[in-house]
Formats: C-alpha cells, structure tokens, sequence
C-alpha cells in the first residue's frame, strides 16, 4: 500500500519494500513522484532523501510537462514513426481524421483535457489494434504458438508483458507512436518468451533468429 507523504509542498507516494536500496523516480505523463523504500528506513531519512533530489524531481516534471500534447494549431504528433501537423477545430461531435501530413481533430467547447486525450487513445488504439492484428497473424504461423488474448493498454515502464500461462500478450499503446518495426519487435520478443522466460543467451539467439534486426528496432524504441 501506497502512503502519501508532502515534502516542500510536493505530493510523494512512498511504498515499503523487502529491497535494501532506495529508489526515486517521476512517472509520465501524470508527474507523480514515487519513492520506494525497505522497511527500516524512517520517514526522517526518506524526506532528507527526496529534498536532495528536490532539484532533479522537478527539471523531470517540466521534461513530461513539455512532451505532453496541448491541443493546438502546429503542434505535432507522432504516428507509426512519422511526424503530424496538428490542426484544431470547433464541432459538436468529436472526431479525430487524418489528411496528408495533418491530422484535424474536431472536440467540443466543452471537452476538457482529459476528454481530449482519452479521445485520442481511443483512435491511437482503433489504428493500432489494425497492425497488431496483421503481425499476431504472422507470428502465430512462424511461432506456431496460438494466443488466447491480446491486449493494448498504456503502460508506464513496459512495452510488452507476457503471460506464458494465459497466453496472452499486452502491449503499450504507446507503440503506435514508434515505426512499426519497434511494434513488431515487442510482439516478437514476447512471442520468444514462449520459448524462453528469461533474458538469456537462448532468449537473444532466438530472437535473432526469429527478428535479425531487433538491435536496429530497439535502438528506434528509444528514440
């Protein structure tokens, strides 16, 4: 269980661990600072802690700040590896079209910014759930391993999970944002897990047996 904890002013969610080292880090995109801690440590030493990082915690927070998408004319977007101009218009019924090198997005006065993007995660995952289908065909044949589900969903620090046992896949919708050949190497390398739980030297011949340019895909993930 999380405890909230205020230090300078800033909202930190602490949770204990059986760990023996303490961990900080800032989520994206909701900015929330996390502290994991062992059990033994005081709130004293965590707060002592956290204002010697005060000054990274915060140039974190305006690094996701800047990246977050505002909604307005010129902005862009990015979608299967390629740039977008954004263009923002009035309408009654949202709706969210693609044309050329823009995409328009049409919200009501009275959507919000958290209406916004949930509007836009629904259209991200409608166009992702396309190629997914496509390339879990594909691997299914190669892999011959047939899934039982397939899920997209936001994930704060995974671009994919594996659950040998229900086989089934989740990936992050971010993805669709990447070149498809970083989507295709996730569902590949969940795929290998089959094969090979862990990351080991028969995890990585496989994948590069299955995926040779999986070093190229994951040098573009991170871009």
């Amino acid at each position: 269980m999380e405890k909230r904890l205020n230090i300078n002013g800033l909202e930190v969610l602490l949770k204990r661990k059986n760990i023996k080292n303490i961990y900080l880090r800032v989520t994206s995109p909701d900015c929330r600072v996390k502290v994991s801690a062992p059990y033994y440590v005081s709130y004293e030493f965590i707060e002592t802690f956290v204002k010697k990082k005060f000054n990274w915690i915060i140039r974190e927070i305006e690094k996701i700040n800047s990246k977050k998408l505002k909604f307005v004319n010129g902005e862009f977007i990015n979608l299967k590896g390629e740039k977008f101009k954004m263009l923002v218009k009035h309408s009654n019924k949202p709706r969210i079209e693609k044309n050329g090198k823009e995409i328009i997005f049409y919200f009501p006065d009275s959507y919000n910014y958290d209406k916004k993007i949930k509007f836009l995660d629904k259209w991200l995952k409608k166009d992702m759930e396309k190629e997914v289908k496509i390339l879990i065909d594909k691997w299914e044949n190669i892999t011959k391993i047939k899934l039982n589900e397939v899920k997209i969903r936001k994930m704060r620090t995974k671009w994919g999970v594996c659950n040998i046992v229900k086989k089934k896949i989740t990936l992050n919708l971010e993805l669709i944002k990447k070149p498809l050949i970083c989507l295709e190497y996730v569902i590949v390398h969940e795929f290998v897990h089959f094969f090979e739980k862990r990351h080991n030297q028969n995890f990585y011949k496989k994948l590069s047996d299955f995926f040779p340019h999986w070093r190229e895909a994951e040098r573009l993930i991170k871009c």
